[in-house]
């Protein structure tokens, strides 16, 4: 009799064994289906709450401008607006007297600077703005080229942001795009804009922060906060 319990309890212990082995195995070898599930779980929590009518609902003290293709049409400008339109658009949201207001829009040069000092004045005037700027995600052994972005590594340093160390989190190893240098300095800070949706093309989650040549940097969403 405790021969057989024995043989039994050897059998238990080796198949869960092996089936711990073999769950190993398939997370390692196929990491795209825990990541499938991973997904589902979150959109499952998500429904539920829905269903379950628990929601948060939108501040009201949250306005959306949206400068959409309509607008632009409307406006007699369908593919560029003149610098100008933005200064107004500025100062009727300055006028609003919101506690910050950021900007998705990077601007660069261009050829055409008609109104672009009309730009700088009305964003110098309310100094609320947050713009905006692109990195890449890459690996921390590709440390960032800091002589070719001096000049917004100073901005960030001006606000005086947490340093961090080699702890787990997005490194910085590229800035893509920045707005230009003079808008930077009549703006209230600055916010790297990444979104990436998930496989499945559904954006559920944002890189809050990141880790920028030591600092750590906020998302332009939470820059706002």
């Amino acid at each position: 009799m405790n021969d057989k319990q024995s043989q039994s309890t050897r059998l238990l212990i080796g198949g869960g064994i092996i089936t711990a082995i073999a769950t190993f195995i398939i997370l390692w070898q196929f990491p795209i289906l825990t990541h499938h599930f991973e997904l589902l779980i979150i959109d499952l929590k998500f429904n539920m709450r829905s269903y379950m009518e628990k929601e948060p609902e939108m501040s009201s003290d949250i306005v959306l401008v949206a400068l959409d293709d309509n607008s632009k049409i409307a406006s007699g400008h369908p593919y560029l607006w003149p610098y100008d339109y933005y200064a107004e658009t500025v100062k009727k949201i300055t006028n609003g007297k919101p506690t910050s207001f950021g900007m998705d829009i990077i601007f660069t040069n261009t050829v055409d600077a008609t109104g672009w000092s009309s730009l700088i004045d009305e964003l110098s005037e309310s100094y609320l703005a947050v713009n905006p700027y692109m990195v890449k995600i890459g690996d921390k052994t590709n440390p960032l080229e800091v002589s070719v972005h001096r000049d917004i590594i100073k901005e960030l340093t001006m606000e005086k942001l947490p340093i961090v160390g080699s702890q787990d989190i997005n490194h910085v190893e590229d800035i893509i795009y920045k707005t230009h240098p003079e808008l930077q300095e009549v703006s209230s800070g600055i916010g790297f804009a990444n979104i990436q949706p998930d496989p499945d093309g559904v954006l559920r989650r944002l890189p809050i922060v990141a880790e920028l040549n030591g600092m750590l940097v906020p998302h332009l969403f939470f820059k706002l906060l």
